[in-house]
């Protein structure tokens, strides 16, 4: 279990490394990353 978390949360991070250019500031970072890990805690 612990060892499929880590896997998607690298998964997670590439994802939002391919996004980071497209956002306007950290700002928004920062809360892209809250949303997106939000989003799988929940699930």
């Amino acid at each position: 279990m612990s060892a499929n978390k880590v896997d998607l949360e690298r998964k997670v991070q590439g994802l939002i490394e391919q996004i980071r250019p497209y956002l306007q500031n950290d700002g928004g970072d920062i809360k892209f990353k809250l949303n997106f890990f939000g989003f799988f805690l929940q699930n």
